[in-house]
């Protein structure tokens, strides 16, 4: 574990002691990811796709390592004309340029806006997508082709995410990684955000080793949107490519769509097309959590990976806000109130056909079990103690978002009291199964 460090090192960047300045516009080698802007889904993300070749890391450079810790807030500062920032304005949805500055060095990005129900224009506190190499192809940044920098404008607690997922990475769960940043937009301070890793190239070949693989979204865009959802040349249309792959078309994704339709036990017929003992990892993940928007409960917020070398594809979690039972629309902080009881998960077909079938649930229930035992070995309340000695002085001093400091402490203490009895109400839940 780390110990939380100094409030001056904490606002820091973190970075290796033989790191060189690239200085403005300067390709960083890196792990290599995104190739230029790609096209659009309906969404408005931009179709990502992969490196023909690796490129090789510069030993000493400050790579994924060096941005996705616990222990530090990283200081991150956009600089923008004032052209781009009317055009920002009138345009939230399309890039424009700007400087990224770090500690070790200044690219020129592209930048944009984000967010469906977490959008804030830019005059209050947005949501970033920053494309490191939209204006310089092939360059990285720690390594990342693109990330996003999250406004957690729904979270009074600011460590939602951030908690969650830490949790899934020990889990085996295949997500992003996350780290704290502060944001300055030219010379305004737009405080607290997540530093968020994008599902593309860079983070295939992170997971799997292998980034030839697709990714295919489902979210509020198209909702609902399931494996099973329409037929025959329909089947599965309301999924979009999020990052393409060489290795697969779109009927791949179609092969497992069929499958998931077929009737038998869920193992069987999907035995040749997805990874399952990952997939119910995942929903007990998000259960151990109670991250309730997701695939499992609200048919929302997934995508589907798929890995060439086995055939085989996984679920990956996305947009983990609303974890840890907290439900923003309804008062004051309250977590621990929705998505608490596994057995109230009956969201995708899949979901309910795992339930249905007594192999797949018990299945399920031994995983709950495994994560239960881990939630306590990786001490996640330890984890949000740290968390909060990090960023409580930045979180109680936001001022852009929808929450004050009363509101931060609140939801700590409720995190706190719900974290320590998460294992045990697992437990007695399938104990009574």
């Amino acid at each position: 574990m780390h110990t939380p460090l100094p409030m001056l090192a904490l606002l820091c960047l973190a970075c290796t002691a033989d790191s060189v300045s690239p200085g403005p516009g300067v390709t960083e080698p890196g792990d290599g990811g995104e190739t230029g802007t790609g096209g659009q889904t309906d969404s408005g993300e931009e179709i990502d796709e992969g490196f023909d070749e690796e490129l090789e890391e510069v030993p000493g450079f400050p790579g994924p390592d060096d941005l996705f810790r616990d222990d530090v807030i990283h200081e991150l500062r956009l600089n923008m004309s004032n052209g781009a920032m009317d055009d920002l304005r009138a345009s939230p949805k399309e890039y424009v340029e700007a400087e990224l500055v770090t500690d070790f060095g200044t690219y020129t990005v592209g930048v944009r806006l984000k967010g469906n129900t977490s959008f804030d224009e830019l005059d209050g506190k947005p949501a970033f997508k920053i494309d490191v190499n939209h204006v310089v192809p092939g360059q990285t940044v720690w390594g990342q082709p693109s990330f996003y920098l999250q406004n957690k404008i729904w979270d009074p607690s600011h460590l939602h995410e951030f908690l969650t997922y830490g949790f899934f990475q020990d889990a085996g769960v295949p997500a992003s990684r996350a780290a704290f940043s502060t944001v300055q937009v030219n010379d305004s301070d737009y405080g607290l955000y997540l530093v968020l890793e994008k599902q593309n190239g860079a983070f295939m070949r992170h997971r799997f080793g292998d980034d030839s693989g697709s990714i295919y979204e489902s979210g509020s865009f198209n909702y609902p949107c399931d494996l099973t959802s329409g037929a025959g040349d329909t089947t599965c249309t309301c999924f979009e490519v999020d990052a393409e792959g060489s290795a697969d078309t779109f009927a791949d994704l179609q092969d497992l769509c069929t499958a998931a339709r077929n009737p038998g036990a869920l193992d069987e017929v999907l035995a040749d097309e997805m990874d399952m003992d990952l997939w119910r990892r995942s929903a007990a993940a998000e259960m151990l959590v109670s991250h309730y928007d997701n695939y499992f409960w609200n048919l929302n917020n997934f995508r589907v990976a798929h890995l060439p070398e086995t055939g085989k594809w996984v679920f990956t979690p996305w947009s983990t806000d609303l974890s840890w039972g907290w439900y923003p629309w309804v008062g004051g902080p309250h977590c621990g109130m929705y998505g608490v009881t596994p057995g109230e998960y009956w969201g995708g077909a899949l979901m309910d056909r795992c339930w249905m079938e007594p192999a797949c649930a018990t299945a399920l229930h031994e995983q709950l079990l495994e994560l239960a035992d881990l939630f306590e070995e990786v001490d996640m309340l330890d984890r949000l103690e740290r968390g909060d000695e990090l960023i409580s002085s930045l979180a109680k001093s936001e001022w852009r978002g929808n929450y004050g400091p009363s509101d931060y402490e609140q939801e700590v203490a409720c995190m706190s009291d719900y974290i320590a009895q998460r294992p045990a109400t697992i437990r007695e839940w399938v104990a009574a199964q």
